[in-house]
């Protein structure tokens, strides 16, 4: 669906605001939302989940980080 319907621009744009995605303050629920939306877009980009996940750790505030790592989550689910 994204070859047919969606320009090579955009989705490089799609991508680089998923690459730039980060969580504000401590509204962890927007910042997953917004991870989700763009990651069923960008596939390529969170290929295997462990790259999802590593993807979505690294948005993180630092201190929500520390829980994230420290708790070892294998999928994004």
């Amino acid at each position: 669906m994204l070859a047919e319907y969606c320009p090579r621009g955009e989705t490089k744009k799609l991508e680089q605001e998923l690459w730039s995605l980060k969580m504000k303050g401590s509204n962890i629920v927007a910042y997953t939302l917004g991870f989700s939306d763009l990651a069923l877009l960008c596939l390529g980009m969170v290929t295997p989940e462990s790259k999802k996940v590593e993807r979505y750790i690294w948005g993180l505030t630092p201190l929500t980080q520390g829980n994230f790592l420290t708790a070892n989550p294998l999928t994004f689910d």
